[in-house]
């Protein structure tokens, strides 16, 4: 196993082992997910998701979920830092609170729910959120007003927190809901980054709680933060080349393929 080459040779006091250095398939199987870390952040948000079973592949997944955080944050910052002028604070403040409340349920759900069992629940949200964007779609196309309730806020954060704390499996329920709320390319990769970067700092608390985020873990953090921020240069270019109208089709069949994933792989 690839988890055996990772964790051979380090040993961490009263902690899970996690990698250091990284060689073979391993290293480049890290590369690939700091590189998709910074694409997705700051340019192809949703995309990141792979990173999820791909370090639960080459690590234990419980262990993965506190290892890729302060890696996820990285990436938030490259991205707030460069789309700063593309925010919607208005969405933020209708997400955040209820996603708070979220981290509790998911940090409480850590220890009852399996990442497995959690996976199909996760890909049957994304695509009822999928379905509800076409509908908007739909209806705005008609000159109809699009639905911005105060619920429909509420309940996405309680799944967006809930989801981050046991999975980092959040993005394509923010992003889906962002395009339903017809917020364009900029807006939604700078205000997603913004709400991610929260998040991801309110977790980190809880990941040191569990002792999934170890000083340790932290130094193997570090070796990812160089192909982050090349994968982030490589997300801004691909985001100004993209047109709107190609961009959300691309994101949201990026969303659709994660979830039939999430939800074959979590049942078979």
């Amino acid at each position: 196993m690839l988890a055996g080459h990772l964790c051979e040779g380090m040993a961490l006091c009263s902690a899970p082992a996690f990698p250091a250095p990284f060689a073979g398939i391993a290293g480049v199987l890290a590369v690939i997910c700091g590189l998709l870390v910074g694409l997705s952040k700051a340019g192809l948000p949703g995309a990141g998701i792979v990173v999820v079973p791909i370090m639960a592949g080459i690590m234990p997944a419980r262990e993965s979920v506190g290892f890729l955080l302060p890696i996820l944050i990285v990436g938030d910052v490259f991205a707030i830092v460069y789309w700063r002028r593309h925010v919607d604070w208005r969405q933020l403040v209708r997400l955040l609170p209820c996603t708070f409340v979220g981290v509790g349920v998911g940090y409480i759900g850590l220890e009852a729910i399996t990442s497995r069992q959690l996976m199909p629940v996760i890909g049957g949200v994304v695509l009822a959120m999928i379905a509800l964007k076409w509908w908007n779609s739909s209806r705005a196309d008609r000159g109809a007003e699009i639905p911005r309730s105060l619920w429909l806020a509420g309940a996405t954060g309680v799944l967006a927190g809930a989801t981050s704390m046991m999975a980092n499996a959040a993005g394509p329920i923010i992003v889906i809901y962002l395009l339903a709320m017809g917020l364009e390319k900029r807006q939604l990769i700078g205000t997603s980054a913004w709400f991610f970067f929260v998040l991801n700092v309110f977790k980190t608390p809880f990941g040191g709680n569990l002792e999934l985020i170890t000083w340790e873990s932290l130094q193997a953090n570090l070796l990812f933060v160089p192909v982050i921020l090349l994968g982030g240069i490589c997300g801004v270019l691909l985001a100004h080349r993209i047109p709107q109208k190609q961009f959300n089709v691309i994101v949201e069949l990026i969303a659709a393929g994660t979830a039939v994933w999430l939800c074959v792989r979590g049942i078979l």
